[in-house]
């Protein structure tokens, strides 16, 4: 946890980075398999959740959050 922020601040990340250092909220969001993204929209419901990696994965999410920037 302590290794967390360094990090962040190194690489400048703009956005919220999370800690679940008891595994809480990956029990209730059944995030076992690694990586696991959940996308929730301005109103806090969840709108897209991946589990695992996919080449080209990322192509899909990068489109489902800029549809959610577009809704705005």
């Amino acid at each position: 946890v302590n290794r967390v922020k360094p990090l962040v601040d190194r690489f400048g990340w703009e956005y919220e980075v999370w800690l679940d250092p008891n595994g809480d909220f990956k029990r209730v969001m059944n995030a076992h398999t690694m990586p696991t993204v959940i996308i929730i929209d301005g109103k806090g419901n969840i709108v897209e959740t991946r589990y695992g990696y996919t080449d080209g994965s990322e192509s899909h999410l990068i489109e489902k959050v800029r549809e959610l920037i577009d809704e705005k």
